[in-house]
């Protein structure tokens, strides 16, 4: 996706200082005066600051953004929620993006974070007012309404129709929606999103030089080694990957949502060969035999944690990773003709379409 560049800071300073009522004198635009405009706003940004929460909000909407671009399958993307509403009527809430699909569909995306700890009974729920008010406008303006909820603790984003909820009533009961509900209702396929599912585990071998002394001393049930570095490979159903397999291998390990499992240690006559570090989903402890292919992440959940990486305490993350780069997920990561590439290793894609009759 290209971005298209609007206009300038300075411009939006000064729309800003022409709608403050304190600035409503003739000399609005004098230094003093944006001097003190300028005070006023530092002040309330900092204020904004000390208050996690409404940080973390402000940060899923730019996350959800770079989610959207780094897939890149929309049409267009807007940023809804800026510059001045007027209508007549009931009253309207404007949500946080406009996307035009390539079908032609336009979506009216309210970003919602939700800490659920864990627990996924604790619904998720928002005032009636609200959403009759982002329903209306999305009325008002030909467009479907969606809520992009950002499940904290997994990582996972779920983009759902208000069918999915438990509906609300007018002062008396919000709206809501459960995580086994979203899921099962989710319609971030419509943004182009899809999970990876690879071979279990994949490993990052570091292979010892076979011409030097690298000795493996066991002692008390332990080993330690001191060895030499020849190569460092990555494997996937223990054939080493090359090109784009090991991209795309590289990347789950990142960013997917697998663990590091025990290191394993390969010796031969007291001589070190190579070590192995697996990576794959959590196993049951009492789980024997092969795992196969199994879900390593969505691209959501990947872009998001790239981004997450960089801004653990800021709104906008520090990574400069290609990952977070527009359409680099959809497009770069696994390529359109995958399945003509003789990729090294197995691979699936998976599109989940929503399913209303989910039973709870």
């Amino acid at each position: 996706m290209k971005e298209l560049k609007r206009g300038a800071p300075e411009l939006d300073f000064i729309r800003l200082t022409s709608t403050n009522p304190r600035l409503s004198s003739m000399n609005q635009y004098s230094g003093p005066a944006l001097e003190a405009f300028a005070r006023e706003l530092a002040g309330a940004a900092n204020s904004l600051a000390q208050h996690p929460r409404r940080l973390a909000g402000v940060r899923a909407e730019a996350v959800f953004r770079t989610v959207v671009m780094g897939i890149g399958d929309v049409v267009l993307l807007k940023e809804e929620d800026e510059g001045s509403v007027a209508y007549r009527g009931d009253e309207v809430a404007v949500p946080d993006f406009r996307l035009v699909l390539r079908d032609g569909r336009q979506l009216l995306v309210e970003v919602k974070r939700h800490e659920f700890a864990g627990d996924l009974c604790r619904e998720f729920s928002i005032s009636d007012r609200r959403v009759r008010a982002l329903r209306r406008y999305a009325e008002l303006t030909g467009a479907e309404l969606r809520f992009a909820i950002f499940w904290e603790p997994l990582g996972k984003w779920t983009l759902s129709e208000l069918r999915a909820f438990a509906a609300g009533e007018q002062g008396e009961r919000q709206w809501r929606i459960s995580f086994p509900s979203a899921y099962a209702t989710n319609t971030m396929a419509d943004l182009g999103d899809y999970i990876v599912a690879v071979p279990a585990p994949l490993r990052l071998r570091i292979v010892a030089d076979p011409s030097a002394d690298n000795p493996v001393v066991e002692a008390d049930g332990k080993k330690t080694t001191h060895f030499t570095i020849q190569r460092v490979e990555l494997l996937a159903d223990n054939f080493v990957l090359k090109g784009i397999s090991q991209q795309i291998a590289w990347r789950l390990i990142w960013y997917g949502e697998w663990d590091e499992w025990p290191v394993e240690l390969k010796d031969e006559g007291g001589q070190l060969v190579h070590v192995d570090i697996p990576f794959g989903p959590p196993v049951p402890e009492d789980h024997a035999g092969p795992i196969g292919s199994h879900p390593a992440g969505a691209l959501s959940d990947m872009i998001s944690r790239c981004y997450l990486q960089g801004a653990s305490a800021t709104v906008h993350t520090t990574s400069e990773s290609e990952v977070l780069h527009p359409g680099y997920m959809g497009r770069d990561f696994i390529p359109s003709n995958w399945t003509e590439l003789g990729l090294d290793m197995p691979l699936a894609k998976f599109y989940m379409r929503p399913n209303y009759a989910f039973e709870k």
